[in-house]
């Protein structure tokens, strides 16, 4: 009987043993099979989601948190489909194709999942569909980021197998409506090629300057640019200096475009503008003379339609055809990071511009910009000038005659005197160019009732158009006189400097 209970507490330890094995035998597979599942989950798989021709598609229609848009393909031209004259990015277009031509997964996280929240993609945050020539769509939904690396989980069409991709099909759908938006830059143009600019202004001086190319008046003779703006006369300007100022409209660029077609453009201040930039120039094209010549117009392909120029100097030969353009820039208020709203005058496009780049356009001190020198009648042309300092009187003249050289060939010669008496060429010449020399150093910013000249300068000439010319200088403070020529005051000069020039006059007297 012993030897009976012996043996069933044998068998039941054995069996007891045996189950225990198979339990632990089930649970190593268990945790196998569940380490396996995971590192096929991480292993890449290479999935194709979309393998599509670009020639094949013909519309993307995408939403993304900040609005979405349907474009559709005419004559190879992406063009938004509710709005055809609306000018699409298409730079932004062609990555948006990039994206869903070909698009892989490197993992499948998992097949017919229910939580499709845990990833984003009960409410994705872009959608695109895309549809093909043929008819056919399909619809990527975007949902979470991954918390590492630069991936995002997608699920196709309503299937709710979930993948991670690539970060581009996120950022290529990203743009905002405004970022899809073509930005029409302001057109090229050449420094040397203007030919007037005008800027009016709400809040300070109008500045306008034009180029006077037939030399209408005698200060032009020297420069052919007038300011006409904002001195109640015209005055001449300098040419170098209005190069370097036009460079500022050689490479004009909007930083971004805040509103198509805007209706309301009082919200950017361009209803009323604080500034309109007028500028008005030309660019120069080879054109055959004899296809040239049988036209002298053409349409600008800027702004403002005008006439061109055309000149040949041989019916077979090339020629520069010049077209002429106007292009009006329109400066309203600053936006919140400091930019300025601005549109150009035939579009209610409404953009953006670097305030770097409107302060330079507009901040000008005309004074920068003016001939320094209070007169630059020709020596040449002088047939007298008398100047007056104080109770005297200095004459000081040119007689011009001709000679004949060796070669038998008539020369103009000058003779100079003061006073009738005849002085050195070089003597008179200096104490002439100590006229000319003198500047405009400020402008007049005060009033002063005393209108005796300290010194009087008044010369003939020989010059037709500018027979007289009458210049005086007046008290004005302890430093500066001011300068009244021909009737017109506008600036100051130094004191010093005339009466250097009076010293030398009457050196020369002497």
């Amino acid at each position: 009987m012993a030897k009976k209970k012996k043996k069933n507490r044998s068998l039941l330890f054995l069996t007891l043993a045996m189950i225990l094995t198979l339990v632990a035998y089930v649970a190593v597979v268990k945790i196998n099979n569940q380490k396996e599942s995971k590192k096929k989950e991480t292993e890449s798989t290479n999935l194709t989601l979309l393998n599509n021709k670009a020639e094949d598609i013909t519309k993307i229609a995408y939403t993304n948190e900040t609005g979405g848009l349907s474009l559709v393909k005419e004559k190879d031209v992406w063009v938004n489909e509710k709005d055809k004259s609306y000018p699409i990015n298409q730079s932004n277009v062609s990555s948006m194709l990039s994206s869903v031509t070909s698009l892989t997964s490197d993992r499948l996280v998992g097949k017919d999942m229910n939580n499709l929240s845990e990833y984003g993609l009960d409410k994705p945050t872009v959608q695109i569909t895309v549809t093909k020539k043929d008819g056919t769509s399909t619809k990527i939904n975007v949902g979470s980021k991954l918390v590492t690396g630069e991936k995002y989980y997608v699920s196709l069409n309503d299937d709710k197998d979930v993948y991670t991709v690539d970060s581009a099909i996120y950022t290529n759908f990203a743009h905002t409506d405004k970022q899809m938006i073509a930005i029409e830059n302001p057109p090229t143009i050449t420094a040397d090629y203007i030919t007037k600019l005008s800027i009016d202004n709400k809040r300070a001086d109008d500045f306008e300057v034009v180029y006077n190319e037939e030399k209408a008046n005698d200060q032009t003779d020297y420069y052919k640019w007038t300011m006409t703006k904002p001195y109640p006369v015209k005055v001449s300007a300098n040419t170098n200096a209005l190069s370097k100022y036009f460079a500022n409209y050689a490479s004009l660029s909007f930083t971004e475009c805040t509103e198509y077609n805007a209706k309301d453009l009082g919200k950017y201040g361009l209803d009323k503008p604080n500034s309109v930039i007028d500028i008005k120039y030309y660019d120069e094209n080879t054109a055959n003379a004899d296809s040239s010549s049988s036209s002298n117009t053409s349409t600008s392909t800027d702004n403002t339609a005008t006439s061109s120029d055309t000149s040949s100097s041989n019916d077979n030969k090339d020629t520069q055809k010049r077209t002429n353009h106007e292009y009006k820039l329109l400066i309203g208020n600053k936006d919140k990071d400091g930019n300025y709203y601005v549109k150009s005058s035939d579009s209610n496009t409404v953009y953006t511009m670097s305030s770097d780049t409107v302060n330079n356009m507009l901040k000008v001190k005309p004074l920068d910009y003016i001939t320094k020198n209070v007169n630059l009648t020709s020596i040449y042309t002088v047939d007298k000038m008398v100047v007056k300092a104080g109770n005297e009187t200095y004459t000081l003249s040119v007689k011009k005659s001709k000679k004949t050289d060796k070669d038998a060939k008539e020369q103009d010669q000058y003779t100079y005197y003061c006073d009738g008496k005849k002085v050195g060429e070089s003597e008179f010449k200096a104490t002439y160019s100590g006229f000319v020399g003198l500047t405009n150093e400020a402008e007049i910013t005060k009033k002063v009732t005393d209108n005796t000249p300290a010194v009087s300068v008044t010369i003939t000439t020989t010059d037709n158009k500018n027979k007289k010319v009458q210049v005086n200088f007046l008290p004005y403070d302890n430093n500066y006189y001011r300068i009244n020529s021909n009737g017109s005051e506008l600036f100051l000069t130094t004191k010093r400097t005339v009466e250097d020039f009076v010293t030398a006059v009457k050196k020369l007297a002497k």
